[in-house]
């Protein structure tokens, strides 16, 4: 079916006549525009197909616009509206038809271009009745004020995510204004009910407490806290060891949307009586999508925050969130700004972890959890092999069960020779209990989690628990992390170069206890100087704010 390019035509020249030039030249675009088709559906209507996708039921466009505006649109609603995407001509014409102003934003020129070419607009667009909006004007900020009420082609949704959201959040008015020069940021801090980043969450509201902000620690209902550890109990076979200084989680407990809901009411009921300037949740916070929707409409002027301090690849989880926030936090730095961008993510920043050093600080640890050779940690893959094989050495060096331990539980695919260096046969420790695990050991292993056999530096991300390490004044053995540049030096964080070395590496150490202790105090050093949860939140507030 040809488009009648008289229509376009008539099209541009009333947008060149209401003085909207620009809008009327990025019609004509055509580099990088997807290929767009037009079909007729079923019912006799015209349907769109963009990069060979279609955009519009295939049987009954008219039925199905009719449905969406049914949701969309109130009860003899006839003011005006705002749409995103030209996706759907059904849709756009049904809504021209039952508002009185449309203004609608298209992310591609080509789709745009085939929908005016359907028939001629140049009324509706010199009478103000259609208002077209073109990706560079609204990138640029040249948009008149838009209806709040707005309405989402979803097709077009998915071609552009992040525009999407951009416009929508533009339409409700979802600008995050900050503190005023003189006010402290009120901070919401918004914690998961458990796993490694729970102590997190009282970590950054101390730190908010020492940089004069107002820090708040969001307390969930009891019932709700009951509610999380029975469905976090219950079995599953998509389980997701989690990347914690304490010992494995589950990634994402099966949860059901209605706690989700429960969880986005209680907490939109204290942001609201708070008023934040700034909603931060870790990673593992229970909310999903429509928690994060319910939280931006509850605190319209907050910027609403996540920081995910965990490895994107393995907890796929955040992949159905991550569009959803103001800003978007992350450890892994350009190993995730690609897949940031294509899952739609507006605005993220690289936010590598840190420590608190009055919790994680030199100390004399009780006898039981000292050891010569140390590990903390979850049973992945690679360190099960690893471990394995250094376990080996290590017994036909002379290091005993007490020489060389390995603190946290999941280690049930260990061997027995692992096994047997299992603290208290393998059990989950307290952060506390951490604290002093770090302090006790001479040389401590921190090697980052794998789905292999070997270190799996494509992750990229240096783990909090190098952090919490170095804030105690441990000496630490670490593989290769390609982030680590910037954070730690050599002669902070020794670096072994492969897993056959790591053997020979432990038994030098052991041998150099004055090098060792000056590692360990460097590396404290550089962690007062620059990886405290103050440091970090002081950037997050200079990401959020531009301050």
């Amino acid at each position: 079916m040809a488009q009648d390019t008289h229509n376009l035509d008539a099209a541009r020249e009333a947008l060149i006549a209401i003085g909207d030039r620009a809008t009327s030249d990025w019609l004509i675009l055509t580099d990088g525009q997807p290929e767009v088709g037009i079909v007729l559906a079923a019912d006799g209507a015209i349907a769109l197909t963009c990069g060979g996708l279609l955009q519009d039921s295939r049987t009954a466009p008219r039925s199905l616009a009719q449905v969406e505006l049914t949701r969309a649109l109130p009860e003899g609603y006839a003011s005006e509206a705002s749409l995103f995407g030209l996706g759907s001509p059904a849709l756009t014409e049904l809504l021209l038809e039952k508002t009185g102003k449309l203004t609608a934003l298209e992310p591609a020129a080509s789709v745009a271009r085939a929908f005016l070419g359907l028939r001629d607009h140049s009324f509706d667009i010199r009478s103000g009745k259609l208002r077209l909006i073109s990706p560079w004007s609204f990138a640029n900020g040249i948009v008149a004020p838009l209806s709040p009420l707005a309405v989402v082609h979803q097709a077009s949704r998915r071609r552009d995510p992040a525009m999407c959201r951009a416009f929508t959040d533009l339409v409700r008015g979802r600008l995050a204004k900050g503190p005023a020069s003189d006010e402290p940021v009120r901070l919401l801090i918004v914690p998961p009910f458990s796993g490694g980043t729970l102590s997190m969450a009282g970590f950054l509201a101390k730190a908010a407490d020492e940089l004069g902000s107002m820090g708040k620690l969001v307390v969930w209902p009891m019932e709700l806290a009951v509610e999380a550890e029975s469905l976090r109990a219950r079995p599953t076979t998509a389980c997701v060891r989690g990347e914690s200084s304490e010992a494995p989680e589950l990634a994402v407990p099966p949860r059901p949307a209605g706690f989700f809901r429960k969880c986005a009411t209680s907490l939109a009921g204290q942001a609201a009586d708070f008023r934040p300037h700034l909603i931060l949740a870790l990673a593992q916070a229970p909310l999903d999508e429509s928690g994060v929707e319910t939280l931006k409409d509850a605190c319209p002027d907050a910027c609403v925050a996540f920081w995910f301090v965990e490895d994107f690849q393995r907890f796929t989880y955040v992949r159905g969130i991550a569009a959803a926030w103001d800003l978007f936090l992350h450890i892994q730095g350009r190993f995730m700004d690609r897949t940031l961008r294509d899952w739609g993510v507006r605005k993220a920043a690289y936010l590598p972890p840190c420590a608190d050093a009055d919790f994680f600080k030199p100390r004399e640890a009780p006898a039981h959890y000292k050891a010569q050779v140390s590990f903390m940690g979850a049973a992945y893959p690679n360190r099960l092999r690893i471990l394995g094989d250094l376990d080996r050495t290590l017994g036909l060096a002379g290091l005993t069960a007490d020489n060389f331990k390995i603190f946290g539980s999941g280690w049930e695919a260990a061997g027995p020779g692992l096994k047997a260096r299992l603290f208290d046969g393998g059990r989950r420790m307290t952060a506390e209990e951490t604290a002093l695990v770090y302090a006790g050991g001479e040389v401590n292993l921190n090697i980052h989690s794998g789905p292999g056999e070997g270190f799996d530096p494509g992750s990229g991300f240096v783990n909090p628990r190098t952090f919490e390490l170095a804030a105690t004044g441990a000496f630490q053995l670490c593989d290769p992390r390609p982030l680590m540049e910037g954070l730690f030096s050599n002669e902070e964080i020794a670096v072994v170069p492969s897993p056959e070395d790591l053997p020979e590496f432990v038994l030098d150490w052991l041998a150099r206890p004055t090098d060792r202790a000056r590692a360990g105090a460097a590396a404290r050093i550089r962690t007062l100087a620059a990886h405290l949860y103050r440091h970090r939140l002081e950037a997050a507030f200079r990401i959020a704010f531009g301050t």
